[in-house]
């Protein structure tokens, strides 16, 4: 449930004439609702939701449980179900159509909860995310496994030839096809299905502010909307760190900075190359409000606060896990960090670990029997830090 709360962890702003105040998602002992930017409680949803999705156009997406079982559908900014529960699954609105798996297939409905594309594609609602409409084109995955673009009227405009598809971000799309070594390499199309950055990438992000980072062979670099190298990275960043799933891959730009591996440190360098934060944290997030949450910790004993652009450390690192501020709030946890919870778990015999004594090795020698951990509880800060909404137990 905290993964889940942290990756739908969002502000978003209702209505489309005048600004509404934002809305976060929470959940207390498995009840969902929505607080207002003071921690305010505006929402509290029926136990029979199961589970809640940040608004998005004025709708969010909810799962209700029904006679037939566990169902999706969408309620207004009231709470009042304004598409009645009735799909396996079902994303969020975006280019006003929103993604929906019913009987075993993805179709797409209006926001009066009509189907305006039949369900017909292969359905993996674990990344309907994937699936949004973007620009006016949705990427989606036919009979064949493979990935394509359509249109707001479920017209194919850009054939079935990917084995990844990813929505478009601005006018171009990253994409990987199988090459005939058998691997499969990343690039980019245009809207009208054209190789504007052919694909050779083993990694790639999406475009931001004009650049996408890559890993190009030995090395990683950003590259620009035509393929052209803006900046190049060492290659010895790339290697794998002890205690790290990281691979070194830079962060996205945002507000005119981007994450970057030196050694086994993160830090944050500028469209130049130029680094403005030095290398220090054990991870580091994007810029959002002008803060970005970094790791002071490791990997068994994060400790997440946030910097400002300047380096100085402006909310400090004392969660055990902190998203990027959206609008003005951002979610954190506070408590033990998943990797203690894990060490824990696997101590107690509750992971079925037996065939890795590696894992349970290195879990004896991060855990210190004794030591005090507060449950992790999910908690909303603002811009000084201060805590405006936490899970009360």
């Amino acid at each position: 449930m905290v993964r889940a709360m942290l990756a739908a962890a969002a502000a978003i702003a209702l209505g489309a004439s005048a600004p509404a105040p934002a809305r976060y998602l929470v959940n207390e002992d498995g009840v969902y609702g929505f607080v207002d930017a003071a921690g305010g409680r505006v929402l509290t949803l029926p136990a029979a939701v199961t589970e809640a999705r940040p608004f998005a156009g004025g709708l969010a997406a909810v799962a209700r449980r029904e006679a037939s079982g566990v169902r999706w559908g969408f309620i207004d900014e009231h709470g009042a179900m304004a598409i009645l529960p009735r799909f396996d699954a079902a994303g969020d609105f975006s280019d006003d159509r929103a993604a929906v798996v019913l009987h075993g297939r993805l179709g797409y409905i209006d926001r009066r909860g009509a189907l305006v594309i039949a369900p017909q594609f292969a359905a993996d609602a674990d990344r309907i995310a994937d699936a949004a409409f973007s620009n006016g084109l949705a990427a989606v995955t036919d009979v064949r496994s493979k990935r394509g673009y359509i249109d707001r009227a479920g017209r194919a405009v850009i054939a079935f030839q990917y084995a990844v598809a990813f929505p478009f971000a601005g006018d171009r799309a990253r994409v990987a096809r199988p090459e005939p070594d058998g691997e499969a390499r990343f690039g980019y199309i245009d809207r009208a299905g054209r190789w504007v950055v052919p694909p050779r990438f083993q990694q790639a992000r999406d475009f931001a502010g004009g650049v996408a980072s890559v890993l190009d062979g030995s090395r990683a670099a950003f590259i620009d909307r035509d393929g052209r190298t803006t900046v190049t990275l060492e290659a010895h960043d790339l290697a794998p760190c002890a205690g790290s799933t990281e691979d070194g891959l830079p962060g996205s730009f945002s507000e005119g900075l981007a994450a970057v591996r030196v050694g086994c440190l993160w830090g944050y360098i500028d469209s130049t190359g130029a680094t403005v934060i030095p290398p220090a944290y054990f991870s580091a997030g994007r810029f959002s409000g002008g803060v970005a949450a970094v790791n002071t910790g490791d990997a068994a004993l994060a400790k997440w606060g946030y910097v400002d652009r300047s380096g100085r450390m402006a909310i400090a690192a004392r969660f055990s896990t902190a998203a990027a501020f959206d609008g003005p709030l951002a979610l954190v946890q506070i408590g033990g960090s998943d990797q203690e919870l894990l060490n824990r778990a696997l101590l107690r015999g509750l992971e079925d670990d037996a065939a890795n004594q590696t894992i349970k090795t290195q879990a004896k020698a991060d855990f210190h029997p004794g030591t005090p951990m507060r449950k992790p509880e999910l908690a909303y800060v603002d811009a000084t830090g201060r805590v405006v909404w936490h899970h009360a137990r």
